[in-house]
């Protein structure tokens, strides 16, 4: 017995009046049960093995994980950089666009003033040859 148990015999035995032997009996009883339930809160903890393997477990997931986001961030910063270049061509088209418009629309006041010279041209040449006959 040890003196925590001892305290509790004493305490048994005078306050509560019991003979010896049932004094012992219960601090025995109350010895065995708390020996049962330590043991079983022991078996409940982990050991330092346990823990080791846990953490590397955890670890190598965690590394997993690290990977597939790396991946994961670098196809998106690839997408984007895709977009990205997609839309500047078509702004780049867009102001090409923009400057075949005004070439064209000089191009057509050209044509239309080489058109008025030819219209004129021959009617003066058509004027001629019905005056001369």
């Amino acid at each position: 017995m040890n003196v925590g148990n001892l305290k509790l015999y004493d305490l048994v035995r005078q306050d509560l009046h019991l003979p010896d032997n049932k004094a012992l009996e219960f601090v025995t009883a109350i010895g065995e049960f708390s020996e049962r339930h330590q043991a079983r809160q022991d078996e409940l903890l982990a050991t330092k093995a346990e823990l080791q393997s846990t953490k590397s477990e955890l670890k190598s997931e965690m590394l997993a994980i690290k990977s597939e986001l790396k991946q994961d961030i670098h196809a998106i910063a690839t997408k984007v950089e895709h977009l990205e270049i997609h839309m500047n061509t078509r702004m780049a088209s867009k102001v090409d666009l923009a400057d075949a418009k005004s070439d064209l629309k000089s191009h057509y006041g050209w044509l239309t003033i080489v058109q008025f010279i030819a219209i004129v041209g021959t009617l003066f040449t058509l004027m001629r040859f019905a005056l001369v006959r």
